[in-house]
């Protein structure tokens, strides 16, 4: 078995943003600050180190992870190193950590950097884009404070990238993303699409994008890389999908096709799996103090979910481009519909946009695509 993924919440969804689009908001674990405990913290990692997986990746999320502060994440990686010499094979231990980067201050920057975490802070574009979205409880936009982390982070040589999220106000802006993120040295970047039902409305929030809207805000930062033509820069999704188009993997969660490797783990010790899924009971799994990863990973109930997770359209069965989507992302499949339904999903006309645009520049450059 070559790798699993802990997404862990060592706060739960407490977070010290009100950010517009946060689907945190919509869970009603708790609105206290709980911080995970040392024995499910210990249970966590000595568990998933040994699952049996040659690669771990922990990903370290919220709410705001660094809320935990810096004695917890120190503590982490030494139950990781601890755990990793009493297995029988090497594992390898990746450490990603998503954050809003406001606490980050000079001596957790030196941990995280001293430790390889990878650091993907949360930023949509410059301050008028984000600011629209990203701000405070009292409405005060972070843009500024983000962008002096991300400069100290830079200055001591951390590694780090832009996790932006794409909403309507980011539509026109494509090129001026891009030229930003480059120019404050944010050359590792994933745009993630908005998409989201109102609680208010029961109908897509104002702020959605649709797949049309997300395939050409893409293909616009695709024109605007080749022009770069610097081979450093990655766009996620624009990398993965060409590595499916010349015979690669694709590894973002959302076009691998299986869910199951994908686990959350929450403040209590209870997993669910794909982080999408936090507290929402048709996804729980078991809880870490109960059970080990490998037997929760082999229980019927986890097989049935992913299962059904993995499911496809007739549409999707009849594509071209089903060995590199995969589908999509399961969240997506169900946000218009029936949670039991299986439909195509949300983004697909977005993808296929991007896909065919790759794959004609792909031709033009002399290579033949190889994702039959």
């Amino acid at each position: 078995m070559l790798s699993i993924t802990a997404i862990v919440r060592p706060v739960s969804t407490t977070c010290n943003l009100s950010c517009y689009y946060c689907y945190n908001k919509r869970e009603t674990f708790s609105q206290r600050t709980h911080i995970m405990k040392v024995d499910i913290l210990d249970r966590v990692i000595s568990s998933f180190v040994g699952s049996g997986y040659r690669t771990v990746k922990f990903l370290w999320h919220g709410g705001e992870p660094m809320i935990a502060g810096l004695d917890f994440f120190q503590n982490a990686v030494k139950l990781q190193k601890a755990a990793t010499v009493q297995q029988c094979h090497p594992v390898i231990i990746k450490n990603n950590l998503q954050t809003n980067g406001l606490l980050i201050d000079k001596e957790k920057a030196e941990f995280l950097i001293s430790e390889k975490f990878h650091i993907g802070v949360s930023i949509d574009g410059p301050d008028y884009i984000h600011d629209q979205n990203r701000y405070d409880r009292f409405g005060k936009g972070s843009h500024k404070l983000v962008i002096d982390r991300i400069r100290m982070l830079k200055e001591m040589g951390g590694q780090f990238g832009a996790l932006s999220v794409v909403t309507k106000s980011s539509l026109p802006h494509a090129q001026d993303i891009f030229n930003f993120f480059i120019s404050e040295g944010l050359a590792d970047m994933h745009f993630s699409p908005y998409a989201e039902i109102s609680p208010e409305t029961n109908k897509l929030d104002k702020k959605s994008i649709t797949a049309r809207e997300f395939g050409h805000f893409i293909i616009e930062i695709f024109e605007a890389w080749k022009v770069l033509n610097n081979p450093s820069v990655k766009i996620r999704i624009i990398d993965n999908f060409l590595q499916g188009l010349l015979g690669g993997k694709v590894e973002i969660c959302t076009f691998a096709g299986n869910c199951g490797h994908h686990l959350l783990v929450e403040v209590n010790g209870d997993i669910f799996i794909c982080g999408r899924n936090a507290n929402n009971e048709r996804f729980r799994v078991g809880n870490i103090i109960r059970g080990e990863i490998s037997d929760i990973a082999t229980s019927q109930t986890f097989q049935k979910i992913t299962e059904r997770m993995g499911c496809v359209s007739k549409i999707c069965e009849k594509c071209k481009w089903l060995n590199l989507c995969k589908g999509g992302c399961n969240y997506y499949k169900t946000l218009l519909t029936d949670i039991s339904a299986i439909n195509t999903e949300y983004f697909c006309e977005g993808y296929k946009m991007i896909i065919e645009k790759l794959e004609d520049w792909v031709r033009l450059e002399g290579v033949i695509p190889q994702y039959l």
